[in-house]
């Protein structure tokens, strides 16, 4: 997966589609009774059109939804899954964005 770099656009070394399939397949083949998936990807990830279509088609496939977590400002994942007719929807709070108790209460 890539970064973001300091000009905001996706780093190096980004991942081939076929890997991206075999490594999502493999983390969703280790669990049973979901319903769909949270996303924690970084921001070269999350922004990668090619690797969110990947990702969602596989979910459609599978019948699951996708929570963005929205982590990465540029992500791409909750359109790529609508796009694709996934059931999809963006988190609006962030419960641990910070250390400190004010950022949780």
């Amino acid at each position: 997966m890539a970064a973001v770099s300091r000009a905001g656009v996706p780093g190096g070394g980004a991942l081939p589609q076929a890997e991206v399939q075999r490594r999502l397949r493999w983390d969703l083949a280790r669990f049973s009774d979901y319903v769909g998936i949270y996303d924690h990807w970084e921001s070269g990830f999350a922004g990668d059109a090619a690797a969110m279509a990947t990702v969602a088609a596989e979910l459609k496939a599978r019948g699951l939804l996708l929570l963005d977590s929205r982590e990465a400002a540029r992500s791409l994942a909750l359109g790529a899954a609508r796009r694709l007719g996934v059931p999809a929807q963006a988190r609006d709070l962030l419960l641990d964005a910070g250390p400190a108790w004010a950022s949780v209460a």
